[in-house]
Protein backbone atom coordinates (compact mmCIF):
# COMPACT_ATOMS: atom_id res chain seq x y z
CA UNK A 1 0.00 0.00 0.00
CA UNK A 2 1.30 3.44 -0.84
CA UNK A 3 2.05 5.87 1.96
CA UNK A 4 -0.03 8.58 0.34
CA UNK A 5 -2.89 7.86 -2.06
CA UNK A 6 -3.01 10.64 -4.66
CA UNK A 7 -5.91 9.34 -6.77
CA UNK A 8 -8.60 11.63 -8.15
CA UNK A 9 -11.46 9.82 -6.42
CA UNK A 10 -10.20 9.91 -2.84
CA UNK A 11 -13.55 11.25 -1.67
CA UNK A 12 -15.24 8.14 -3.10
CA UNK A 13 -12.67 5.63 -1.77
CA UNK A 14 -12.42 7.10 1.73
CA UNK A 15 -15.75 8.78 2.55
CA UNK A 16 -15.26 7.94 6.25
CA UNK A 17 -12.59 10.69 6.49
CA UNK A 18 -14.92 13.42 5.17
CA UNK A 19 -16.95 15.69 7.43
CA UNK A 20 -20.71 15.31 7.34
CA UNK A 21 -22.83 16.99 4.64
CA UNK A 22 -26.07 18.76 5.48
CA UNK A 23 -28.52 19.44 2.64
CA UNK A 24 -30.29 22.67 3.51
CA UNK A 25 -33.15 22.15 1.03
CA UNK A 26 -34.24 23.64 -2.26
CA UNK A 27 -34.32 27.42 -2.61
CA UNK A 28 -36.10 29.59 -5.17
CA UNK A 29 -32.97 30.38 -7.15
CA UNK A 30 -32.40 26.65 -7.77
CA UNK A 31 -35.69 26.27 -9.70
CA UNK A 32 -35.69 26.00 -13.51
CA UNK A 33 -37.65 27.56 -15.20
CA UNK A 34 -38.37 30.59 -13.02
CA UNK A 35 -41.80 31.52 -14.47
CA UNK A 36 -43.62 28.63 -12.78
CA UNK A 37 -42.08 28.85 -9.38
CA UNK A 38 -44.96 30.89 -7.90
CA UNK A 39 -47.32 28.02 -8.69
CA UNK A 40 -45.53 25.59 -6.39
CA UNK A 41 -44.90 27.94 -3.46
CA UNK A 42 -46.81 27.65 -0.17
CA UNK A 43 -48.65 30.88 0.74
CA UNK A 44 -48.29 30.15 4.46
CA UNK A 45 -44.55 29.31 4.92
CA UNK A 46 -43.26 30.91 1.69
CA UNK A 47 -41.27 27.81 0.62
CA UNK A 48 -41.81 25.20 -2.08
CA UNK A 49 -44.74 22.95 -1.29
CA UNK A 50 -43.76 19.99 0.81
CA UNK A 51 -46.31 17.17 0.78
CA UNK A 52 -48.90 19.43 -0.97
CA UNK A 53 -52.48 19.24 0.35
CA UNK A 54 -55.56 20.75 -1.39
CA UNK A 55 -58.46 22.09 0.70
CA UNK A 56 -62.20 21.97 -0.22
CA UNK A 57 -61.88 25.47 -1.62
CA UNK A 58 -59.21 24.32 -4.10
CA UNK A 59 -56.17 26.10 -2.63
CA UNK A 60 -53.09 24.01 -1.88
CA UNK A 61 -50.63 24.32 1.04
CA UNK A 62 -48.01 22.18 2.81
CA UNK A 63 -49.67 19.52 4.92
CA UNK A 64 -47.94 20.73 8.10
CA UNK A 65 -48.96 24.33 7.36
CA UNK A 66 -52.68 23.40 7.13
CA UNK A 67 -52.49 21.88 10.62
CA UNK A 68 -51.24 25.18 12.05
CA UNK A 69 -53.86 27.44 10.50
CA UNK A 70 -57.56 27.82 11.44
CA UNK A 71 -60.48 26.09 9.71
CA UNK A 72 -60.76 28.96 7.25
CA UNK A 73 -58.57 29.07 4.12
CA UNK A 74 -55.79 31.66 4.53
CA UNK A 75 -56.40 32.90 0.97
CA UNK A 76 -60.20 32.93 0.44
CA UNK A 77 -61.36 32.52 4.08
CA UNK A 78 -63.61 29.62 3.02
CA UNK A 79 -64.74 27.32 5.81
CA UNK A 80 -62.97 23.94 5.61
CA UNK A 81 -64.51 21.71 8.25
CA UNK A 82 -61.69 19.12 8.50
CA UNK A 83 -61.31 17.07 11.63
CA UNK A 84 -57.48 16.95 11.68
CA UNK A 85 -57.51 14.46 14.52
CA UNK A 86 -59.45 11.79 12.60
CA UNK A 87 -59.57 12.77 8.89
CA UNK A 88 -56.90 15.32 7.90
CA UNK A 89 -56.73 16.52 4.27
CA UNK A 90 -55.00 14.02 1.99
CA UNK A 91 -51.86 14.54 -0.08
CA UNK A 92 -52.41 15.86 -3.59
CA UNK A 93 -50.57 13.17 -5.55
CA UNK A 94 -50.79 14.84 -8.97
CA UNK A 95 -49.47 18.16 -7.64
CA UNK A 96 -46.73 16.35 -5.73
CA UNK A 97 -45.56 14.55 -8.90
CA UNK A 98 -45.50 17.81 -10.82
CA UNK A 99 -43.33 19.41 -8.13
CA UNK A 100 -40.94 16.43 -7.95
CA UNK A 101 -40.39 16.54 -11.72
CA UNK A 102 -39.53 20.25 -11.70
CA UNK A 103 -35.93 20.81 -12.83
CA UNK A 104 -33.43 22.38 -10.47
CA UNK A 105 -29.72 23.32 -10.40
CA UNK A 106 -27.00 21.84 -8.16
CA UNK A 107 -26.20 23.99 -5.06
CA UNK A 108 -22.60 24.25 -6.33
CA UNK A 109 -23.86 26.81 -8.91
CA UNK A 110 -24.42 29.25 -6.06
CA UNK A 111 -21.27 28.56 -3.99
CA UNK A 112 -18.37 30.97 -4.53
CA UNK A 113 -15.83 28.50 -3.03
CA UNK A 114 -16.25 25.88 -5.76
CA UNK A 115 -16.96 25.43 -9.44
CA UNK A 116 -20.52 24.73 -10.79
CA UNK A 117 -21.54 21.13 -11.23
CA UNK A 118 -22.20 20.08 -14.83
CA UNK A 119 -24.81 17.45 -13.98
CA UNK A 120 -27.96 17.86 -16.11
CA UNK A 121 -31.65 16.93 -15.69
CA UNK A 122 -31.65 17.29 -11.96
CA UNK A 123 -35.12 17.39 -10.45
CA UNK A 124 -36.52 18.14 -7.05
CA UNK A 125 -36.86 14.40 -6.46
CA UNK A 126 -33.17 13.66 -7.15
CA UNK A 127 -31.40 16.80 -5.93
CA UNK A 128 -30.88 15.65 -2.32
CA UNK A 129 -29.16 12.41 -3.34
CA UNK A 130 -27.03 14.30 -5.87
CA UNK A 131 -25.98 16.87 -3.26
CA UNK A 132 -24.68 14.09 -0.97
CA UNK A 133 -22.50 12.68 -3.80
CA UNK A 134 -21.56 15.76 -5.85
CA UNK A 135 -17.73 16.26 -5.83
CA UNK A 136 -18.15 20.04 -6.15
CA UNK A 137 -20.16 20.46 -2.95
CA UNK A 138 -18.00 22.25 -0.37
CA UNK A 139 -17.12 20.83 3.06
CA UNK A 140 -16.07 22.77 6.14
CA UNK A 141 -12.46 22.18 7.16
CA UNK A 142 -11.20 22.17 10.78
CA UNK A 143 -9.84 25.67 10.15
CA UNK A 144 -13.37 26.80 8.96
CA UNK A 145 -12.28 27.08 5.35
CA UNK A 146 -14.73 25.66 2.75
CA UNK A 147 -13.10 23.06 0.49
CA UNK A 148 -14.68 21.14 -2.43
CA UNK A 149 -15.31 17.50 -1.56
CA UNK A 150 -13.11 16.19 -4.41
CA UNK A 151 -10.11 18.14 -3.06
CA UNK A 152 -10.64 17.63 0.67
CA UNK A 153 -8.31 14.62 1.07
CA UNK A 154 -5.61 15.87 -1.31
CA UNK A 155 -2.38 16.93 0.50
CA UNK A 156 -1.74 19.74 -1.97
CA UNK A 157 -5.02 21.50 -1.14
CA UNK A 158 -4.22 24.65 0.83
CA UNK A 159 -5.90 25.50 4.11
CA UNK A 160 -5.09 27.20 7.42
CA UNK A 161 -4.81 24.06 9.56
CA UNK A 162 -1.76 23.69 11.83
CA UNK A 163 0.75 20.91 11.18
CA UNK A 164 1.09 17.88 13.46
CA UNK A 165 3.68 15.10 13.07
CA UNK A 166 2.51 11.61 12.24
CA UNK A 167 3.25 9.18 15.09
CA UNK A 168 4.46 6.51 12.65
CA UNK A 169 6.64 8.39 10.13
CA UNK A 170 7.09 11.75 11.93
CA UNK A 171 6.16 13.65 8.76
CA UNK A 172 4.11 16.80 9.56
CA UNK A 173 0.51 16.63 8.32
CA UNK A 174 -2.40 19.08 8.28
CA UNK A 175 -4.96 18.50 11.02
CA UNK A 176 -7.71 17.70 8.51
CA UNK A 177 -5.54 14.94 6.98
CA UNK A 178 -3.84 13.55 10.11
CA UNK A 179 -6.25 10.67 10.76
CA UNK A 180 -6.47 9.84 7.04
CA UNK A 181 -2.65 9.79 6.67
CA UNK A 182 -1.98 7.91 9.94
CA UNK A 183 -4.40 5.09 9.15
CA UNK A 184 -2.68 4.50 5.82
CA UNK A 185 0.85 5.10 7.10
CA UNK A 186 0.62 2.59 9.95
CA UNK A 187 -0.08 -0.23 7.47
CA UNK A 188 2.95 0.53 5.29
CA UNK A 189 5.50 -2.28 5.40
CA UNK A 190 8.87 -1.35 6.85
CA UNK A 191 12.20 -3.22 6.57
CA UNK A 192 14.41 -3.27 9.65
CA UNK A 193 17.89 -1.98 8.82
CA UNK A 194 19.45 -4.14 11.54
CA UNK A 195 17.86 -7.60 11.25
CA UNK A 196 16.19 -7.27 7.81
CA UNK A 197 12.73 -8.29 9.03
CA UNK A 198 9.61 -6.75 7.43
CA UNK A 199 6.70 -5.53 9.51
CA UNK A 200 3.97 -2.83 9.40
CA UNK A 201 4.99 0.50 10.84
CA UNK A 202 2.43 0.20 13.61
CA UNK A 203 4.44 -2.78 14.95
CA UNK A 204 7.79 -0.98 14.94
CA UNK A 205 7.89 -0.38 18.71
CA UNK A 206 7.07 -4.00 19.44
CA UNK A 207 9.75 -5.11 16.97
CA UNK A 208 12.39 -2.91 18.64
CA UNK A 209 11.85 -4.77 21.90
CA UNK A 210 12.88 -8.06 20.33
CA UNK A 211 15.19 -6.96 17.50
CA UNK A 212 18.76 -8.23 17.89
CA UNK A 213 21.52 -5.91 16.59
CA UNK A 214 25.29 -5.80 16.79
CA UNK A 215 27.43 -2.90 17.92
CA UNK A 216 28.92 -0.97 14.94
CA UNK A 217 32.31 -1.18 16.69
CA UNK A 218 32.21 -4.97 16.90
CA UNK A 219 34.57 -5.16 13.91
CA UNK A 220 37.08 -3.09 15.90
CA UNK A 221 36.97 -5.32 18.96
CA UNK A 222 33.77 -4.48 20.85
CA UNK A 223 32.38 -7.62 22.45
CA UNK A 224 28.72 -6.50 22.20
CA UNK A 225 27.91 -8.43 19.06
CA UNK A 226 24.29 -9.16 19.96
CA UNK A 227 22.22 -6.47 21.61
CA UNK A 228 18.50 -5.96 21.92
CA UNK A 229 17.43 -2.71 20.35
CA UNK A 230 16.13 -1.36 23.68
CA UNK A 231 19.70 -1.70 25.08
CA UNK A 232 21.47 -0.48 21.95
CA UNK A 233 21.44 3.27 22.63
CA UNK A 234 22.50 2.80 26.26
CA UNK A 235 25.45 0.68 25.14
CA UNK A 236 26.64 3.37 22.71
CA UNK A 237 26.63 5.95 25.52
CA UNK A 238 28.22 3.76 28.18
CA UNK A 239 30.97 2.46 25.91
CA UNK A 240 31.73 5.74 24.18
CA UNK A 241 35.29 6.05 25.54
CA UNK A 242 36.12 2.42 24.72
CA UNK A 243 34.79 2.88 21.19
CA UNK A 244 36.96 5.97 20.67
CA UNK A 245 40.05 4.03 21.75
CA UNK A 246 39.13 1.20 19.37
CA UNK A 247 38.67 3.64 16.48
CA UNK A 248 41.97 5.35 17.33
CA UNK A 249 43.79 2.02 17.46
CA UNK A 250 42.44 0.91 14.08
CA UNK A 251 42.60 4.15 12.11
CA UNK A 252 45.61 5.83 13.73
CA UNK A 253 47.80 2.97 14.91
CA UNK A 254 51.01 5.02 15.25
CA UNK A 255 49.34 7.71 17.35
CA UNK A 256 47.72 5.05 19.52
CA UNK A 257 51.06 3.32 20.19
CA UNK A 258 52.69 6.65 21.04
CA UNK A 259 49.98 7.48 23.59
CA UNK A 260 50.18 4.00 25.15
CA UNK A 261 53.97 4.23 25.50
CA UNK A 262 53.80 7.70 27.08
CA UNK A 263 51.17 6.57 29.59
CA UNK A 264 53.22 3.50 30.42
CA UNK A 265 56.34 5.58 31.09
CA UNK A 266 54.38 7.92 33.35
CA UNK A 267 52.80 5.04 35.24
CA UNK A 268 56.18 3.35 35.74
CA UNK A 269 57.46 6.31 37.77
CA UNK A 270 56.38 5.81 41.42
CA UNK A 271 54.75 8.71 43.19
CA UNK A 272 57.27 10.24 45.62
CA UNK A 273 56.33 11.25 49.17
CA UNK A 274 58.35 13.44 51.51
CA UNK A 275 58.08 14.01 55.25
CA UNK A 276 57.96 17.59 56.55
CA UNK A 277 58.17 18.72 60.17
CA UNK A 278 56.15 21.83 61.01
CA UNK A 279 57.00 23.76 64.17
CA UNK A 280 54.83 26.32 65.92
CA UNK A 281 56.80 27.42 68.99
CA UNK A 282 56.17 24.69 71.53
CA UNK A 283 54.37 22.28 69.23
CA UNK A 284 55.42 20.36 66.17
CA UNK A 285 53.79 17.99 63.71
CA UNK A 286 55.12 15.73 61.01
CA UNK A 287 53.14 15.18 57.83
CA UNK A 288 53.79 13.09 54.75
CA UNK A 289 52.85 14.74 51.47
CA UNK A 290 53.33 14.17 47.77
CA UNK A 291 55.96 16.24 45.98
CA UNK A 292 53.30 17.66 43.65
CA UNK A 293 50.96 18.62 46.48
CA UNK A 294 50.42 22.31 47.31
CA UNK A 295 52.11 23.48 50.47
CA UNK A 296 48.88 25.17 51.55
CA UNK A 297 47.07 21.81 51.57
CA UNK A 298 49.66 20.36 53.95
CA UNK A 299 49.36 23.41 56.23
CA UNK A 300 45.58 23.07 56.33
CA UNK A 301 46.05 19.57 57.72
CA UNK A 302 48.32 21.01 60.44
CA UNK A 303 45.72 23.57 61.47
CA UNK A 304 43.15 20.79 61.73
CA UNK A 305 45.42 19.18 64.28
CA UNK A 306 45.35 22.45 66.26
CA UNK A 307 41.55 22.51 65.91
CA UNK A 308 41.56 26.27 65.28
CA UNK A 309 39.28 28.08 62.79
CA UNK A 310 41.42 29.66 60.07
CA UNK A 311 38.88 32.03 58.51
CA UNK A 312 40.84 35.13 59.56
CA UNK A 313 44.35 33.74 60.01
CA UNK A 314 47.10 34.99 57.74
CA UNK A 315 49.51 32.05 57.61
CA UNK A 316 53.17 32.27 56.60
CA UNK A 317 55.71 29.48 56.28
CA UNK A 318 59.47 29.85 56.66
CA UNK A 319 62.38 27.53 56.07
CA UNK A 320 64.04 26.98 59.49
CA UNK A 321 67.52 26.42 58.10
CA UNK A 322 67.78 29.59 56.03
CA UNK A 323 64.81 31.75 57.13
CA UNK A 324 63.52 31.82 53.56
CA UNK A 325 59.79 32.47 53.16
CA UNK A 326 58.01 29.80 51.13
CA UNK A 327 55.11 30.23 48.70
CA UNK A 328 51.97 28.46 49.89
CA UNK A 329 50.46 28.18 46.42
CA UNK A 330 53.45 26.26 45.07
CA UNK A 331 54.07 22.56 45.43
CA UNK A 332 56.68 21.05 47.71
CA UNK A 333 58.76 20.23 44.65
CA UNK A 334 58.53 23.81 43.33
CA UNK A 335 59.51 25.17 46.76
CA UNK A 336 62.48 22.72 46.70
CA UNK A 337 61.53 21.27 50.09
CA UNK A 338 63.65 18.29 51.08
CA UNK A 339 62.39 15.28 52.96
CA UNK A 340 62.71 15.53 56.79
CA UNK A 341 63.13 19.32 56.49
CA UNK A 342 61.78 21.52 59.29
CA UNK A 343 59.50 24.46 58.49
CA UNK A 344 58.33 27.24 60.82
CA UNK A 345 54.71 28.41 60.74
CA UNK A 346 53.52 31.84 61.83
CA UNK A 347 49.91 32.95 61.85
CA UNK A 348 48.70 36.53 61.95
CA UNK A 349 45.12 37.16 63.06
CA UNK A 350 43.37 39.87 61.02
CA UNK A 351 40.28 41.38 62.57
CA UNK A 352 37.18 41.39 60.38
CA UNK A 353 37.08 45.15 60.90
CA UNK A 354 40.31 45.50 58.92
CA UNK A 355 38.26 44.83 55.83
CA UNK A 356 35.23 46.88 56.82
CA UNK A 357 35.51 48.81 60.08
CA UNK A 358 31.87 49.89 59.96
CA UNK A 359 30.67 46.28 60.06
CA UNK A 360 33.04 45.15 62.89
CA UNK A 361 32.06 44.98 66.54
CA UNK A 362 33.60 43.60 69.72
CA UNK A 363 30.91 40.93 69.90
CA UNK A 364 32.02 39.59 66.49
CA UNK A 365 35.55 39.05 67.81
CA UNK A 366 34.24 37.46 70.99
CA UNK A 367 32.22 34.97 68.92
CA UNK A 368 35.30 34.15 66.83
CA UNK A 369 37.22 32.93 69.89
CA UNK A 370 34.26 31.65 71.91
CA UNK A 371 34.91 28.19 73.28
CA UNK A 372 38.73 28.29 73.09
CA UNK A 373 40.99 28.49 76.15
CA UNK A 374 44.05 30.52 75.22
CA UNK A 375 47.23 31.10 77.19
CA UNK A 376 49.51 34.01 76.56
CA UNK A 377 53.20 33.90 77.34
CA UNK A 378 54.40 37.52 77.24
CA UNK A 379 57.79 38.47 75.96
CA UNK A 380 60.10 40.55 78.15
CA UNK A 381 59.08 43.82 76.44
CA UNK A 382 55.40 43.13 77.12
CA UNK A 383 55.49 41.95 80.72
CA UNK A 384 54.84 45.40 82.19
CA UNK A 385 51.84 45.90 79.89
CA UNK A 386 50.31 42.44 80.31
CA UNK A 387 47.05 42.19 82.22
CA UNK A 388 46.49 38.82 83.89
CA UNK A 389 43.18 37.17 84.66
CA UNK A 390 43.53 38.19 88.30
CA UNK A 391 43.73 41.96 87.58
CA UNK A 392 40.82 44.27 88.13
CA UNK A 393 37.80 44.17 85.87
CA UNK A 394 35.54 47.06 85.03
CA UNK A 395 31.84 47.17 85.90
CA UNK A 396 30.83 45.32 82.71
CA UNK A 397 33.25 42.49 83.35
CA UNK A 398 35.93 43.50 80.83
CA UNK A 399 39.60 43.77 81.62
CA UNK A 400 41.03 47.18 82.46
CA UNK A 401 43.85 47.52 80.01
CA UNK A 402 45.92 50.64 79.39
CA UNK A 403 48.12 49.16 76.70
CA UNK A 404 47.41 50.58 73.22
CA UNK A 405 48.90 48.49 70.37
CA UNK A 406 50.28 50.04 67.20
CA UNK A 407 47.87 48.00 65.07
CA UNK A 408 44.59 46.24 65.90
CA UNK A 409 45.94 42.72 65.48
CA UNK A 410 48.02 40.10 67.29
CA UNK A 411 50.50 37.43 66.19
CA UNK A 412 49.91 33.79 66.80
CA UNK A 413 53.05 31.74 67.43
CA UNK A 414 52.08 28.28 68.45
CA UNK A 415 50.11 29.21 71.62
CA UNK A 416 46.53 30.33 72.10
CA UNK A 417 45.44 33.79 73.18
CA UNK A 418 42.21 34.41 75.07
CA UNK A 419 40.61 37.73 75.99
CA UNK A 420 37.08 38.92 76.63
CA UNK A 421 37.92 41.40 73.87
CA UNK A 422 39.86 40.43 70.68
CA UNK A 423 43.70 40.11 70.96
CA UNK A 424 45.49 43.44 71.09
CA UNK A 425 49.21 42.73 71.45
CA UNK A 426 51.73 43.62 68.74
CA UNK A 427 54.62 41.23 68.50
CA UNK A 428 57.87 42.11 66.91
CA UNK A 429 58.03 40.20 63.64
CA UNK A 430 61.80 40.44 63.35
CA UNK A 431 62.24 39.06 66.87
CA UNK A 432 59.88 36.19 66.02
CA UNK A 433 61.81 35.29 62.90
CA UNK A 434 65.09 35.27 64.83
Amino acid sequence: MMETDTGEDLHKKYPMYLPGITFKGITKNMLVPKQYQHLIMCSICGFILKTPTTLFCGHSFCMDCTRKCSYNCPICQANNSYNYAYSPPAKNIILSNIIDSHQVLCPSHFDKDTKPCNTENLTMATIQKHAMECPNITLKCACSKMIPKKDYLKPETECDCKMISCEYCSVPQKVRLLRFHSDICKEVMHDCENCGASFPRKEEKAHDQSCIVSCPFSTMGCLAKQLMMKHYQKHLVDAQEAHLIMALKKNYAETYEKIINENASIASVPEKFITIRFECKSKSFEVSIRENELLSDAIDAVWEEFDIPIDYWNIECWRKSSGTRLHLKLTALENKIQSDETLILSAEYELPGDEDESSHSDSDDEDQFKGYEFEYEPEEDDEENYVSDEDELDEEGYEVEEYEPEEERSYYYGSYYYYNNPPSYQQDEDEFRD
